[in-house]
């Protein structure tokens, strides 16, 4: 009988896949939904007093690995995604050299 995070964990294991698919065709908005519906399928709580059998460590192993995989996809198709976008409609301060960061000039020193 399968418990019922092992569905769980089963159909965010395909949302990842299909968001690999998405993301390979250079679909990165549909890429990242997949993503998220993933994460917010391994939001593994079982109810108290229920008697189905917990993951063993082996099993939350491997539902951690997914998580950080998941997470991982969406951060770095997130900014494949801000990366193809015509520069011309980012402000110039912006930089897309791994992260957004705020460039600025320094006051030159009196004297």
């Amino acid at each position: 009988m399968e418990r019922s995070w092992e569905k769980r964990v089963g159909d965010a294991l395909a949302l990842k896949e299909h968001g690999n698919t998405h993301y390979r065709s250079g679909n990165y908005r549909d890429a990242i939904s997949e993503y998220r519906q993933a994460l917010l399928g391994l939001d593994i709580t079982l109810p108290q007093g229920s008697d189905e059998a917990e993951p063993t460590s082996d099993e939350w192993d491997s539902i951690r690995r997914l998580l950080v995989d998941c997470h991982n996809n969406l951060a770095g198709h997130r900014l494949s995604m801000y990366r193809s976008m015509q520069r011309s409609t980012l402000p110039e301060r912006w930089s897309l050299a791994g992260e957004l960061t705020l460039s600025y000039a320094l006051p030159a020193a009196d004297g």
